[in-house]
């Protein structure tokens, strides 16, 4: 079985994400909670005086650099929280998510090393903040299901039920569009 050539492996990976830059923004967008981080960032995007790129990717570092503490937070509050053996399971998740982290930063800077514009320096910033919020999302939620507390119901939260529709539809798009 003949190996890819790291050119056409940068060509896959840049193709594959233009089609994430076409389809996600519409998406994070639309889904977006309203957790002060992101309330923050996204007064810092409409700032006149952040409107450079520069700028833009500044309140998205801000951001990642707010989530990244969210999650170090959380992380210290799920740990005391939970039994030895589903600690253990925790830390292996965690060791995983850094390797993971760290691997995609690598394909990140290797795929936007051949690109140009600042549409892609932007990309690239979101891609670097989209993970770190996700992981402190999903251990803000194991706290709280740790500590006991009954976890979100959409139903009651308007916002949420309307992004539980949009990942609905998105998801019968992507798989009606693959048969």
């Amino acid at each position: 079985m003949r190996r890819a050539s790291f050119p056409s492996v940068v060509w896959i990976a840049s193709g594959v994400l233009a089609a994430l830059l076409v389809a996600l923004p519409a998406v994070r967008a639309e889904v977006a909670t309203a957790d002060p981080i992101d309330a923050s960032m996204r007064t810092c995007l409409a700032r006149s005086d952040m409107s450079s790129t520069t700028g833009q990717v500044q309140c998205m570092d801000n951001a990642r650099i707010g989530w990244k503490t969210a999650l170090d937070n959380a992380w210290q509050q799920l740990l005391p929280k939970l039994p030895p053996a589903r600690r253990t399971q925790w830390q292996k998740s965690e060791s995983a998510w850094l390797a993971s982290r760290d691997a995609e930063k690598q394909l990140l800077t290797a795929v936007f090393a051949t690109t140009n514009g600042s549409m892609y320096v932007l990309a690239e910033a979101d891609m670097q903040l989209q993970p770190v919020r996700d992981r402190a999302l999903a251990l803000r939620t194991a706290v709280a299901e740790a500590g006991g507390k009954p976890p979100r119901v959409c139903r009651a939260d308007a916002q949420c039920e309307h992004a539980m529709f949009d990942l609905n539809r998105y998801y019968r798009r992507l798989r009606c569009g693959f048969r």
